[in-house]
């Protein structure tokens, strides 16, 4: 398994995990399969420009990316301090391999080489206890849960909101 950011060329292959992850994990998203499938394939390219403040990850099982996760920072000069988590999905078939750790890994360590960015944050379904363990076993910290965050399927879901912070300021 390999470990790489990713670029505009991987638009194709980006979009092919979105769509999966959205059908197979709905609850762990704020977007829908339904919504998604209708954006072209150059707005896949655009979300994944480079950026020097904005990446994602993917782990790659030959050519096929099997796991995602996107991490970055704030443009505004108010909150440039601040970061997020998002889009974090491991494929079924190769869940309990480590993958989560290891994305989430390259994740914190692209946060960590931004000056200034001392909190990053996350969202995550309530119900994703190992979702939860894990961002808790890398320092992230529940700051609330939002009832009636999401509704999927005529059910109304919690998120919980988590922070790790990166660095202390005086």
């Amino acid at each position: 398994m390999q470990i790489q950011q990713l670029n505009s060329s991987d638009a194709e292959a980006y979009q092919f995990i979105r769509l999966q992850a959205l059908r197979d994990s709905p609850t762990a998203f704020n977007s829908s399969y339904e919504e998604e499938k209708k954006r072209p394939l150059s707005a896949f390219a655009e979300s994944l420009s480079l950026s020097p403040s904005r990446t994602m990850f993917a782990a790659f099982n030959s050519s096929k990316i099997v796991a995602i996760i996107s991490v970055g920072r704030e443009s505004r000069k108010k909150v440039n301090h601040k970061g997020s988590i998002n889009g974090m999905f491991v494929a079924p078939s190769h869940r309990r391999q480590g993958l989560g750790k290891q994305l989430l890994t390259h994740a914190l360590r692209f946060a960590d080489s931004q000056t200034g960015l001392i909190q990053l944050t996350l969202v995550v379904n309530a119900s994703n206890i190992s979702a939860i363990s894990l961002y808790k076993s890398f320092g992230f910290k529940s700051f609330g849960i939002e009832p009636t965050a999401a509704f999927i399927d005529g059910v109304f879901h919690e998120q919980m909101h988590m922070v790790r912070l990166t660095q202390y300021t005086t």
